[in-house]
């Protein structure tokens, strides 16, 4: 499987207490979820992946239901102090951790 992360940033700059969200590529289907794991320096930022809202089914509440789209993954990282931290997010099946199908570093910067 090939996963594209050309999309993701390497880093983020973000001043103490701002918050940004990034969308993931969602591979879902395939039994794939993303996670955030500290390298260095985790106090500097939260960082967490959460399940987005799945969309609307077009037409509206009682509509057809979108063709074969699941919710989103979110990246959300919020800083909390200044300095500077590092994190990979790594996609993986939950029984299967140890082999990713996709790896991605984060450099997240906050200042004041």
């Amino acid at each position: 499987m090939t996963v594209d992360t050309g999309s993701l940033p390497s880093r983020i700059t973000l001043e103490v207490s701002e918050e940004v969200t990034v969308p993931l590529p969602s591979y879902a289907g395939a039994g794939l979820a993303w996670t955030a794991v500290p390298v260095t320096a985790p106090d500097v930022a939260a960082v967490r992946v959460e399940i987005g809202l799945p969309p609307v089914a077009p037409g509206g509440p009682g509509g057809e239901p979108p063709h074969l789209t699941l919710a989103p993954e979110l990246l959300v990282v919020r800083a909390r102090a200044v300095g500077i931290g590092a994190w990979r997010l790594r996609l993986a099946r939950s029984f299967d951790p140890d082999h990713p199908a996709a790896e991605h570093d984060l450099v997240v910067e906050v200042t004041d």
